[in-house]
């Protein structure tokens, strides 16, 4: 028989196994043989007990010891299942966390890749209105023909840029409170200008001015695919018939440019004659129509317009041309109209 190398706790167990000794005989000590091969049996050991257990059977064993013997190999195949599990087990999560670091990995690109873009977006501005070629076209084409409509000689005159009816083709009003106006609008072939209709302003006022709009700010505006509607008032005073002034009388107006002509619709009045006020709404001819309250004094344009009509504010700005250069002067103005 070739040479074994056995621990001690195996020669224990073999020599109790194969000449059927107790504890005490074979090596005078206390420990079982079941307690022995649970310690010292070992993997390696499996196929000697294997041919043990054969040269046993030749010999006609007693069931104990075979039991014993039989015992002794299960265990070794248990614990052989139980390291593969285990070696099994160790390379699953070996697997999961190279998935998890490349999931990781992956993630803190997409992230890196986003912020760049993020980056570059923040650091190209975007594109003011002022740099749009056809706007800057339309402001050339105002100032090269300012000798129709700039009167530097009149300090008290004031000039704003706008495209009242969103058409494409801006407008420069001019104008003063106190005295006559005019508006100019590009015109089709953006290289000229032509003059708007302004007549049926003298139907409400002496002097054809426009209603008071002449200071910077945000004005009401009611807009829709076919008009665009301005909120303002004018105020008038009242006399009698020898001129003799009785009180005042503020007029709520919606104002927009219709082609080539600027319309007005008179909204509400608010009389106010010997400290008396009351209120009034739109009659035939621009004249005053049947009482109302103040409440819809006050929600005269919302009543008129807002049911079919988008309601936003429009920015007005002007300028008397005394403090800058002309086309800057009006591509200001411009923008704020644009918002």
């Amino acid at each position: 028989m070739r040479k074994k190398v056995i621990g001690l706790g195996m020669i224990l167990a073999m020599s109790a196994a194969l000449y059927g000794c107790s504890g005490d005989a074979a090596g005078n000590t206390n420990t079982t043989i079941e307690e022995t091969e649970e310690t010292n049996v070992d993997v390696s050991e499996k196929d000697e007990l294997i041919e043990l257990a054969d040269e046993k059977n030749d010999k006609s064993d007693t069931d104990e010891n075979s039991i014993r013997k039989i015992r002794s190999i299960k265990k070794i195949e248990k614990k052989e299942v139980d390291e593969t599990k285990s070696d099994t087990k160790s390379d699953d999560e070996s697997n999961e966390e190279t998935i998890k670091d490349t999931s990781t990995t992956e993630s803190a690109t997409k992230s890196s890749e986003s912020n760049k873009a993020e980056e570059k977006s923040a650091e190209k501005p975007a594109e003011s209105i002022a740099d749009n070629p056809d706007v800057q076209h339309q402001i050339k084409v105002i100032t090269t023909a300012s000798d129709l409509w700039y009167h530097p000689d009149d300090a008290s005159l004031k000039y704003m840029v706008t495209d009242f009816d969103h058409d494409g083709h801006f407008e420069i009003t001019v104008g003063n409170i106190d005295k006559p106006h005019s508006i100019w609008e590009v015109n089709d072939e953006n290289n000229g200008l032509v003059e708007i209709d302004t007549v049926r302003l003298r139907d409400i006022s002496d002097d054809d001015s426009l209603p008071d709009i002449y200071t910077d700010g945000g004005y009401v505006t009611f807009g829709n695919n076919s008009e665009h509607v301005y909120i303002a008032s004018y105020f008038d005073k009242l006399c009698k018939g020898d001129g003799t002034e009785v009180g005042d009388c503020e007029v709520v107006v919606g104002f927009k440019l219709n082609g080539n002509a600027l319309e007005i619709e008179r909204l509400a009045f608010k009389i106010t004659e010997n400290d008396t006020v009351k209120y009034n709404g739109p009659g035939d001819e621009y004249k005053v129509g049947p009482d109302i309250d103040e409440a819809e004094f006050n929600n005269s344009a919302n009543n008129r317009y807002g049911a079919d009509h988008d309601k936003y504010e429009t920015q007005f700005h002007w300028t008397d041309l005394h403090s800058g250069d002309m086309n800057t002067e009006l591509m200001n103005s411009y923008v704020a109209f644009h918002g």
